[in-house]
């Protein structure tokens, strides 16, 4: 089950991040740089 919620999770955060930052922009890109990227309120995970 992992082998396919995996990828589709991923390609899911990707689709996501891309379709908010075509619609914020900049701003989008400063949160990003602020936040985790799955856990919003969870410090500590690393973004790539």
């Amino acid at each position: 089950m992992i082998a396919v919620v995996y990828p589709w999770m991923v390609f899911k955060l990707r689709e996501e991040e891309r379709l908010l930052t075509e619609a914020f922009g900049d701003e989008y890109r400063r949160y990003r740089q602020r936040v985790p990227r799955l856990i919003p309120g969870l410090k500590g995970l690393p973004r790539r």
